[in-house]
């Protein structure tokens, strides 16, 4: 198995106005997202951070949906995965 990921949860910091940094919770800075100075690739460069720093939740969820469905336990959902979904689709797209 290769090198394991900053622990979430993530967040990001709007350092300018084109560029924002990935912070975790135990060694805060970790990774840059850079953008243009124009209104779409700053809206674009914000929405990647947001994106970027919504990653540990997403692959928690990713897991905890594979190893549901390869259990073999039907097609029921696990007791509270769709409010974990709905929580990261909503702070992949900034509005949580």
């Amino acid at each position: 198995m290769g090198a394991q990921h900053t622990p979430g949860p993530w967040e990001i910091d709007h350092v300018d106005l084109s560029s924002w940094h990935i912070l975790g919770p135990t060694n805060g800075f970790f990774a840059d997202v850079l953008g243009t100075i124009n209104d779409t690739d700053t809206l674009q460069g914000e929405a990647n951070a947001r994106l970027i720093a919504a990653a540990p939740d997403g692959l928690e969820l990713a897991q905890e949906f594979l190893a549901f469905a390869e259990s073999g336990a039907g097609f029921c959902y696990p007791l509270g995965s769709l409010q974990k979904l709905r929580a990261f689709v909503s702070r992949a797209r900034g509005e949580a």
